[in-house]
C-alpha cells in the first residue's frame, strides 16, 4: 500500500465509478482498475461491491477508507509542517472561507497580500462552518475563517472579533413599532411570536446563522414567512433597515445602525464570532502567520 493508492481508493469511493474517478485523477480507467484489483488481492478482501452501476464500499472498504483518510491527513500535516521550516515563498495556501462573511474579508485583504507575495497560489474552499471544520480535519485546508467557535477538541482557533449576540432586527419605520411601542423596548427581550405574520429575510440553509435562527423559530412554534434567503449579512441588514422584512443580525451590527431596532429572543445563549480555525498542533509559515494577522487587523479596523 502507498499514499497514491489510498488517494485512488478515496476517489473511487467519492465518485462511485471507476471511469469518473480515473477522469478526476487524470489517469486511465484501466490503470485505476488494475490498482484496485492489485490492492484487493494484496488485502485478500473486496473493497467495493456493485449496486445498480455504483461502486459502494464493503465493510472492509469502509474500514480502509477511514484509515486512509487519517493517514493522508497526517501526511499532509507532516508536509505542511516541513514546509513551515523551509522557504515558503513559492508555496500554495490551502484556506477556507464562509460564504458571505469570509468572502468579504478575503476581497478586502487579498489584493495587497498578493502584491507582496505574487508567487503564492491559493486553494480556496467556500463552504459553511461545519464543512470547513471537516475539511480541516481531513487535511484539505490548513486554516479557515468562520462565524462560530468550534466545539471539536481537535480544532484550535484564534478569535478575531469577540462573540456578539444574534438579535432580531427591524426597521424603525415598521408599522408594528408604533402599534406596540417597540422603540421603547429596543435592546430588550421580546416574544418572537409577536412577529409570526411578518416577512423575514433568512440566511442560506447551510449557514451557521441559519441553524441558530431555525432554533429560534422552532422555540417560538411557527415557520416564518420568508421574503428571501441570502448569504450576505450586509444584504439582510440593509433590507431590514429599509423595512422590507425582519432579519436576525449580530448585535454588533445592529447597535450602530440608527435605522434599526434590535431585540433578543429565546432561547438565549447563542452568539456569533469571527474566528480563524486550524488543526491543533499546526505549525504555520511566516506567510500564513501574516495572512492571519491581516485578517485580525481587518476585523479590528472594521469593529464598531
Amino acid at each position: 500500500m502507498d499514499l497514491k493508492q489510498m488517494e485512488y481508493i478515496l476517489a473511487i469511493a467519492k465518485e462511485e465509478n471507476i471511469t469518473h474517478a480515473a477522469e478526476k485523477l487524470y489517469i486511465s480507467r484501466s490503470a485505476l482498475n488494475y490498482s484496485l484489483l492489485n490492492l484487493e488481492k494484496e488485502l485478500k478482501v473486496p473493497l467495493f461491491k456493485r449496486v445498480q452501476n455504483r461502486l459502494i464500499p464493503t465493510y472492509a472498504g469502509e474500514l480502509y477508507l477511514a484509515q486512509a483518510k487519517k493517514i493522508l491527513a497526517e501526511y499532509k500535516d507532516l508536509s505542511h509542517n516541513m514546509a513551515a521550516m523551509s522557504d515558503a515563498s513559492q508555496r500554495r495556501l490551502n484556506i477556507g472561507v464562509t460564504v458571505g462573511g469570509g468572502q468579504h474579508i478575503l476581497v478586502d485583504i487579498f489584493p495587497d497580500f498578493h502584491r507582496k507575495y505574487p508567487h503564492i497560489t491559493v486553494n480556496l474552499l467556500e463552504a459553511n462552518s461545519r464543512i470547513l471544520e471537516k475539511a480541516l480535519l481531513d487535511g484539505e485546508i490548513d486554516m479557515a475563517w468562520s462565524g462560530r467557535i468550534p466545539d471539536n477538541p481537535l480544532i484550535d482557533y484564534r478569535l478575531t472579533r469577540e462573540p456578539t449576540a444574534l438579535t432580531l432586527a427591524m426597521s424603525k419605520k415598521h408599522p408594528l413599532v408604533a402599534e406596540y411601542d417597540l422603540e421603547r423596548k429596543n435592546g430588550m427581550l421580546i416574544d418572537l411570536r409577536l412577529f409570526k405574520d411578518e416577512l423575514f429575510i433568512i440566511m442560506n440553509r447551510d449557514s451557521f446563522i441559519r441553524s441558530v435562527t431555525d432554533e429560534y423559530f422552532k422555540f417560538a412554534g411557527f415557520k416564518p414567512r420568508v421574503l428571501m434567503e441570502c448569504s450576505l449579512m450586509s444584504m439582510a441588514s440593509h433590507f431590514a433597515a429599509e423595512g422590507l422584512a425582519l432579519a436576525f443580525i449580530p448585535e454588533s451590527q445592529t447597535a450602530v445602525n440608527d435605522r434599526i431596532l434590535r431585540f433578543h429572543v429565546k432561547p438565549l445563549g447563542h452568539s456569533i464570532s469571527t474566528t480563524i480555525l486550524f488543526r491543533k498542533g499546526t505549525i504555520f509559515t511566516d506567510v500564513e502567520k501574516e495572512l492571519m494577522d491581516r485578517i485580525i487587523a481587518h476585523e479590528f479596523t472594521n469593529r464598531s
